[in-house]
């Protein structure tokens, strides 16, 4: 996931990079056309809204794509938003009993389509680490026995957060600590539901599907001229 993710990452600095520059100068630009000295380039940034407005007459003008333009308000949009927003909740964690027999957790991880689970103690409230089912796959064909494999070994610690940390926060944290999943709590200190880097990152590009992804259904469904289908998970504000 680590190199999958790196490139997308990448590429979304060195797009970012000319945006801000051109828009930079845009703005240097109007303003001049104003009539209005707005000195050195060292003295004088955008604020949010600044950026926001030239975005929209960039897009307008055929200087950035739809595409770009999107991801550039995605991306200011990324300081409101918490990591409960995101999160999957709770009730749809596929997490593993520490004292689970080898062969029903590799029976768990052939069939489900994660790459890491959390390990828990008793109940998901307390999660005491996560497991790689790469790391484990590969130890396991590379030894050949599964009688050699104690799952103590491949317990790895895991990021625990309050679920109202900001989105932004939290992939600060993520990366610091190398970490690719984090669990959140709630107020009463029990889990609330997990957060992954590819969570993080679909807040910007939008939806990241794989081989193992299926086709989802619209939040809203129109049913009729008076009734509307609603997925039961959708949150009603």
């Amino acid at each position: 996931m680590t190199l999958w993710l790196s490139g997308p990452l990448h590429a979304f600095y060195i797009l970012m990079f000319p945006f801000i520059y051109v828009l930079n100068g845009s703005a240097r630009l109007l303003t001049k056309m104003m009539g209005i000295d707005m000195g050195s380039e060292k003295e004088h940034s955008h604020s949010e809204e600044e950026l926001k407005i030239l975005l929209s007459e960039s897009l307008k003008n055929g200087e950035i794509n739809p595409s770009e333009y999107n991801y550039m308000n995605k991306i200011f949009d990324f300081d409101n938003r918490i990591a409960r927003e995101i999160m999957i909740p709770r009730r749809e964690i596929c997490a593993i009993p520490e004292d689970m027999p080898l062969d029903d957790i590799l029976a768990i991880m052939t069939q489900e389509k994660y790459t890491r689970f959390p390990v828990f103690s008793g109940d998901k409230d307390h999660v005491i680490g996560m497991l790689n089912k790469k790391q484990l796959f590969a130890d396991l064909v590379y030894q050949g026995e599964k009688d050699q494999l104690k799952i103590q070994d491949y317990i790895y610690p895991v990021i625990e957060v309050i679920d109202t940390i900001p989105i932004q926060e939290l992939l600060v944290k993520m990366q610091r600590d190398r970490m690719h999943m984090a669990i959140l709590t709630d107020e009463y200190g029990g889990t609330s539901g997990l957060v992954t880097t590819e969570d993080i990152l679909e807040e910007i590009v939008g939806d990241i599907r794989d081989e193992f992804d299926e086709d989802e259904q619209p939040v809203i469904q129109k049913k009729s001229r008076s009734s509307l289908c609603f997925r039961w998970q959708s949150e009603i504000r």
